[in-house]
């Protein structure tokens, strides 16, 4: 979990309720570790899920390349 529930809801939380059900702290923002490296860049994973009904909805790929340093002349 990466954001969400009673204490802080989802900036998004009321479009995930009108959409997909539930009461606003139901829904949290999650992502995956930062494990797959696809043409090298360093891929994560987004979704949201409702804690109540496991609900997984809205993936989103979130793709980062890694910085490569000025060679030395």
């Amino acid at each position: 979990m990466i954001q969400g529930g009673s204490r802080r809801p989802l900036g998004d939380a009321p479009r995930l309720v009108a959409n997909y059900g539930g009461q606003p702290e139901d829904w949290y923002k999650m992502a995956s570790n930062q494990s797959a490296i696809i043409e090298g860049a360093v891929v994560e994973i987004h979704w949201c899920r409702n804690a109540r009904t496991l609900l997984n909805v809205e993936y989103k790929i979130k793709r980062t390349y890694p910085k490569i340093a000025p060679k030395n002349q």
